[in-house]
């Protein structure tokens, strides 16, 4: 990138020509080392955009050219910063990317973006660049939802033949948690390449040219003198208006799903966390059972509250553990009225104690769970099908 270009108004950068083909026409033929090489052009160039405080935020194939050097082999270009911005934009408007490549924090808060948003891109791409598959496949929701908690095949499964340095450094990049990232580019180059990694400082800065709405942008050196022309308010045909239109229409819809898809998957997750921690909670069920048993309580009863908690669905268990949770506490309560029992009844209590908090924790997942698929936007998701809401069984506990 040259530097901005005003043209009436309208800011276009001016770019060294170069002929070459996007990396996506490369992708599933490249040899490691190859793939190596041409991704430390790509790192180099990231690196050096960041240094002069601009970020990319559109990072993956199609923006990057291959083509031959003039001092042969092959030379590399990074295209496509129509998205970028400053490292220190106070600009909040959106800029939503929906790349397979993009940050999971793009979809959410792309204000906050900084250069670990184009650090997971990197990631991204070294995947596919190594691999030949992305690492992130599926439909838009799909693939967020992979972004979103960090599922995807390890480098390893998929292509066997690759260092281990550098599919630990593809799977760290790609965390969703930004500060389990690679900070920098250039840490993930060393990572890489040893501490030997460099890259090519910019030679000039970017500065928009301020000038007015309509006024061509200050020109330097001989210029050819042209007839005087009355000025004309430029005119947009019908028919691009009405592109545009749709355009951001849909992307704004994108946007109103996206967000809240986000909300709706990290609750589901939390919700399937919640229960597993009930499962830990009623490790000891048994032990506890036979010693409320042992003390003349309900044999067939609680043997049958066991046998209902072991053949329930994830999504059952909780109500099975809440009456599994009253009925024990009765007991309890008898036992403790009985001095020689008193010991055994505490030693109950302690495991009840373990069950009551984790049901606790379960009830706020599921309520907030509940409460995104029942709003609006929740509302109008599940009915297209793109996520789900807690199922019948679920909501029983929240009724129980």
């Amino acid at each position: 990138v040259h530097g901005p270009l005003d043209v009436l108004g309208y800011l276009g950068l001016i770019v060294d020509p170069f002929e070459g083909q996007p990396l996506s026409d490369l992708l599933g033929s490249l040899e490691m080392p190859a793939a190596l090489d041409l991704f430390r052009d790509v790192l180099s160039a990231v690196a050096a955009a960041h240094e002069a405080g601009v970020l990319h935020l559109d990072l993956h194939p199609d923006n990057i050219l291959v083509g031959g050097s003039a001092f042969g082999g092959r030379e590399v270009k990074l295209t496509g910063f129509g998205f970028a911005k400053l490292v220190e934009d106070v600009d909040k408007s959106s800029r939503q990317i929906f790349s397979r490549l993009a940050a999971p924090e793009m979809f959410t808060a792309d204000d906050a973006a900084d250069e670990r948003a184009d650090v997971f891109s990197l990631g991204a791409l070294l995947y596919e660049m190594v691999t030949g598959k992305p690492a992130f496949e599926g439909d838009v929701v799909a693939s967020l939802r992979r972004r979103a908690t960090a599922t995807f095949t390890p480098v390893a499964d998929v292509s066997p033949s690759v260092q281990p340095k550098v599919a630990q450094a593809i799977a760290r990049c790609m965390r969703p948690k930004r500060g389990e990232r690679f900070q920098t580019a250039a840490a993930l180059g060393r990572a890489l390449y040893g501490d030997a990694f460099t890259f090519a400082l910019a030679e000039r800065t970017l500065e928009v040219p301020r000038t007015e709405r309509g006024a061509p942008a200050e020109r330097t050196g001989p210029q050819r003198a042209v007839p005087a022309e009355p000025p004309r308010q430029a005119q947009l045909p019908a028919w691009i208006l009405a592109v545009a239109v749709v355009i951001v229409v849909g992307l704004g819809a994108i946007a109103f799903a996206g967000s809240t898809v986000v909300e709706m998957v990290a609750s589901a997750e939390a919700v399937g966390s919640s229960v597993e921690t009930i499962e830990v909670a009623m490790t000891d069920r048994t032990t506890l059972v036979n010693t409320v048993v042992q003390a003349g309580g309900p044999d067939q009863q609680l043997r049958a509250l066991l046998a209902e908690y072991d053949e329930a669905g994830a999504d059952k268990k909780p109500t099975v553990a809440l009456t599994y949770l009253k009925v024990m506490r009765s007991q309890v309560a008898r036992m403790a009225s009985d001095p020689s029992q008193a010991g055994a009844a505490n030693r109950v209590e302690l495991g009840l104690v373990r069950v009551e908090r984790a049901l606790d924790n379960h009830r706020k997942t599921l309520t907030q769970w509940d409460a995104i698929a029942h709003s609006v936007r929740g509302s109008v998701l599940v009915a297209v099908g793109l996520v789900d809401a807690p199922s019948d069984d679920a909501r029983a506990f929240l009724d129980s």
